[in-house]
C-alpha cells in the first residue's frame, strides 16, 4: 500500500494574528477555498489520493479533531495525532527508520502538481531526496532555490522572494538512504524541542548533495503568512 504522509500540525506562529481576526483562529489547514468549495487541507488530501492508496494525516490533538470530522467516512484517509511535536519533517524522521521512501507534504499548500509526474522525475536521478519547488508570490523573510546547469542544488534566505524565485512548496520524495539517516540522527541530536525544520534539514541535504529540486513549472504557495493566502486566493478567482 502506497501511503502519503500530510503534515498539518504546528503552531501557525507567522499566521496567528490573521487566522484569529479573519477566521476565529481555525487551522490554518482549514483555510477556505470558497471557489473550489474546499479548504486548503482537503486540496492537498484529494490531489494526493490520485496517486496513493492511503493518506495519513499527522495533526496535534486540536486539529485531529477538525480533521476527522471533514474526512469521516472516508476510509483512505486516516488522522493520527503526533504527540512528539518535534517539527514538520518530524513524522518523516520517525518513518525512514523502517521505510524504504517516505512521501510526505505540507497540509497547508497548494499547487496544482502530478504526483506521478513528481515521482517519475524522483526514480530517474540517483539521490535520495527530491523537493517540489516552484515560482510563487513575493513574501518576506523567504527563501528561494537555485537550481545549477548540472542539476546540482543550492538555496538561500532572503529578505524578500520575488515571483521568479523558486520557493519550498513543502512535498518531497525521501528513500531511505545512510546519509538521510545520518541527516535525521544528527537533528535527533540538537539542544532544542523542534529539532526537525525544513531549514536545518535542507541545509545537510544540499550541502552533502544528497537531493534534487522538481520544478513543474507551475505556481505553487506555501501558506506560511497572511499574504500567502491571499495570493492563493485571487489566483484561483482569476483563474476560476
Amino acid at each position: 500500500m502506497k501511503t502519503l504522509i500530510v503534515i498539518a500540525g504546528g503552531e501557525c506562529s507567522r499566521m496567528g494574528n490573521f487566522l484569529k481576526d479573519e477566521f476565529k483562529k481555525i487551522p490554518k489547514h482549514l483555510l477556505p477555498l470558497p471557489i473550489l468549495k474546499m479548504t486548503l487541507v482537503e486540496s492537498v488530501v484529494y490531489n494526493g489520493l490520485l496517486h496513493f492508496d492511503q493518506v495519513i494525516i499527522e495533526a496535534n490533538y486540536q486539529n485531529g479533531i477538525y480533521f476527522e470530522s471533514i474526512f469521516d467516512g472516508n476510509k483512505k484517509v486516516v488522522v493520527e495525532i503526533d504527540d512528539v511535536h518535534s517539527g514538520p519533517l518530524g513524522p518523516v524522521a520517525r518513518r525512514i527508520i523502517t521505510q524504504e521512501t517516505v512521501y510526505a507534504c505540507a497540509g497547508d499548500m497548494y499547487c496544482e502538481f502530478s504526483w506521478d509526474e513528481f515521482e517519475k522525475f524522483h526514480n530517474k536521478h540517483d539521490r535520495p531526496v527530491s523537493i517540489l519547488v516552484a515560482k510563487s508570490i513575493a513574501v518576506p523573510k523567504g527563501a528561494r532555490f537555485i537550481i545549477g546547469n548540472e542539476r546540482e542544488l543550492s538555496w538561500e534566505r532572503v529578505a524578500y522572494t520575488n515571483i521568479h524565485d523558486l520557493i519550498n512548496i513543502g512535498a518531497y520524495i525521501i528513500d531511505r538512504n545512510q546519509g538521510v539517516l545520518d541527516i535525521f540522527d544528527s537533528l535527533n541530536k540538537l539542544n532544542k524541542i523542534i529539532k526537525h525544520k525544513e531549514d536545518e534539514f535542507f541545509d545537510l541535504v544540499i550541502k552533502k548533495k544528497l537531493a534534487y529540486a522538481y520544478d513543474p513549472k507551475i505556481i505553487g504557495f506555501n501558506i506560511n503568512v497572511p499574504l500567502s493566502y491571499i495570493g492563493l486566493f485571487n489566483y484561483i478567482k482569476n483563474k476560476k
